[in-house]
């Protein structure tokens, strides 16, 4: 069961989009989007006091955030790409390729602007994602007995990743391959536990803590937190 509630608050007369997503987990987490919109993951019971309460305790930091993603917002021809900024140039071509030369990245290929970028996004996720996934799995395997689980790559809106552990399968979000390989890796481990651990338990992050030790440091650098 899942709930989404959409509003309009108020931090310094700035008016903010601010949208929570109510779920079965036990603490409450706030970040902010690429839309500079504020996210409020949390409880299907959490009170809208308890909410307010810690947006208002937490304004500067979520102020700051906003600013800096405006800050960082890249100019037409530049894109993120592993936590890299990349100028790009499209050359058509009937077949998709590409080369990546020092700050460059040079796309072969027929679409045009956005679509192109997001071509090179998705053949380079369908690759960096597989590998880390590879990585990653043979502890499970070993330790847990896993099955190899499917690997689907699609657009998502407020995470970066989806474990559906009944059908063995593990969503991963395309704009993390802006990431850095750290937070894809902590990504990845994090679904991994879940086929282990469905829920967000204490056998969960004790699990999660032996594969990845730094799991808070890169949760918080993925999020801007």
């Amino acid at each position: 069961m899942k709930k989404c509630e959409k509003l309009i608050i108020k931090i310094n007369d700035k008016e903010i989009n601010m949208i929570i997503n109510r779920k079965k987990i036990k603490n409450t987490y706030i970040r902010i989007d690429d839309h500079k919109q504020i996210i409020v993951n949390t409880h299907l019971k959490t009170s809208f006091d308890y909410i307010f309460e810690l947006v208002n305790k937490h304004q500067n930091k979520i102020l700051k955030q906003i600013e800096n993603k405006t800050k960082n917002e890249l100019p037409i021809g530049q894109i993120i790409y592993l936590d890299n900024i990349y100028y790009v140039t499209i050359i058509n071509a009937n077949d998709f390729a590409y080369k990546i030369n020092n700050d460059t990245i040079i796309l072969y290929t027929n679409k045009k602007n956005e679509l192109a970028i997001e071509e090179f996004y998705r053949n380079m996720a369908i690759k960096i994602f597989s590998i880390e996934l590879n990585k990653a799995f043979g502890y499970f395997e070993k330790n847990f007995n896993l099955i190899y689980p499917e690997l689907v790559i699609r657009k998502m809106k407020n995470r970066y990743g989806t474990c559906y552990y009944s059908r063995n399968k593990i969503c991963l979000n395309l704009n993390l391959i802006k990431h850095d390989l750290d937070c894809v890796n902590y990504v990845i481990n994090h679904e991994l536990c879940h086929f282990v651990h469905h829920d967000h338990s204490n056998n969960f992050y004790k699990l999660l803590e032996t594969v990845v030790k730094n799991h808070k440091e890169l949760r918080r650098r993925l999020f801007n937190l």
